[in-house]
């Protein structure tokens, strides 16, 4: 049986009523393509913002949650992006590894870590679905970042490294045998 799930556009709050066939249909028509967020690249300013979209399924792959949300490029995340446009010491490492934790505390723009992390971070696969998107899809198998999850990040090491970017959302409950998608984009504005 498909199950309906609700979300809202991080730019704009508009909620959907979204069968799980529809999820996706609705990032790329709306999501990426939001007014509001396009309004701010009208004063000729470069924006680098982050979003993500999390999928949890049960041991059967069954979608049991979704949840869509703008994610904070912090300030160690922008500084990584001009060392590696000016190759600074490497140029140093691309940022493809994504962590999981357990932290409340809201995203705030000196973060260099996560909350409270746990499981092992996973490297993802990279994609460019448009000229000024950059994509990052990580999937957490059954066993990996068991619990409560109320956060995520993007690194550009397996441990330690240098944090991207951080949100911090509502409880998604990974039981052991859950698996949990994270879609986390970068776009340039």
């Amino acid at each position: 049986m498909k199950r309906e799930f609700h979300l809202a556009c991080p730019h704009c709050g508009q909620l959907r009523k979204l069968h799980q066939d529809n999820i996706d249909d609705f990032y790329q028509a709306h999501v990426s393509r939001c007014l509001v967020g396009i309004a701010s690249s009208m004063f000729n300013e470069i924006r680098v913002t982050g979003r993500i979209l999390l999928r949890l399924f049960d041991p059967a792959g069954d979608l049991k949650d979704v949840r869509l949300t703008s994610n904070l490029v912090v300030d160690a995340g922008k500084a990584l992006i001009i060392d590696r446009l000016q190759g600074v010491s490497g140029p140093p490492a691309v940022p493809d590894y994504q962590a999981i934790g357990t932290g409340s505390t809201a995203a705030a723009a000196g973060d260099t870590a996560l909350g409270t992390e746990i499981g092992t971070r996973v490297q993802g696969a990279l994609t460019q679905p448009t000229a000024l998107t950059d994509r990052l899809i990580s999937t957490f198998v059954a066993g990996n970042g068991t619990g409560a999850i109320t956060e995520s990040g993007r690194l550009n090491a397996a441990t330690v490294g240098v944090l991207l970017a951080r949100q911090v959302f509502s409880v998604v409950t990974k039981a052991a045998g859950d698996s949990l998608q994270i879609q986390h984009d970068i776009v340039i504005s």
